[in-house]
């Protein structure tokens, strides 16, 4: 593929919802702004593609199902449909729809983990965690709201896993050296000196 028709090239994706509740207007905005830059992108005739789908693997999934009484896989089925449901309602130009659970995505999954196997590996990982934001925090960010998370209401749990690493923290110079020059452009431009802080700061595996 040529440089040019590369440059033509216009990506745009949403965050891909957590299926453990219905969509909220929180989803709704998001779709529509993403539409709106993939019908913007397209007017001026660029290659656009535009998707969109559903997170359905994790702990409050989980969680979700056995309060539900349903298997997973049921009520990701059931939970999706009412995603793109959404989508439709709201006309939403979207190209493709992925589910994490479809063989498609998970085979391009396994493709890119091949193509990154240099840069991953495992080891172990101890920290503070909400099940409710599938996500680790600090303990100096656990300590501002006495441990217990602000937007769930429930105490972080100390969990210890194996896990799987992406070495980052060896490629800092040339992210730096990208942000400086340009060729990796940060938008708006105000947060360029945020993201260098970041990386000065030391960029974790």
């Amino acid at each position: 593929m040529s440089s040019k028709s590369s440059i033509n090239n216009y990506y745009v994706t949403t965050s891909i919802p957590y299926i453990n509740g219905p969509p909220h207007l929180g989803h709704a905005m998001e779709f529509i702004y993403a539409d709106v830059l993939a019908r913007y992108a397209r007017a001026h005739g660029r290659n656009v593609l535009f998707s969109t789908g559903t997170d359905e693997h994790g702990g409050k999934i989980a969680e979700k199902a056995k309060e539900t009484g349903k298997e997973p896989k049921a009520l990701a089925d059931e939970m999706s449909k009412v995603f793109v449901d959404l989508a439709k309602q709201l006309n939403i130009s979207n190209d493709r729809f992925i589910r994490t659970t479809d063989t498609g995505h998970e085979q391009r999954a396994q493709l890119i983990w091949k193509a990154l196997k240099n840069d991953i590996y495992k080891g172990s990982y101890i920290g503070l965690y909400c099940t409710g934001c599938e996500e680790y925090i600090s303990e100096k960010a656990a300590a501002v709201h006495n441990g217990i998370c602000p937007d769930h209401n429930r105490a972080y749990e100390k969990l210890e896993e194996q896990n799987y690493f992406f070495a980052l923290s060896k490629h800092t110079d040339a992210i730096k050296k990208a942000v400086n020059d340009g060729s990796f452009q940060i938008i708006p431009a105000t947060r360029k000196k945020e993201i260098l802080s970041v990386i000065n700061e030391g960029l974790e595996d």
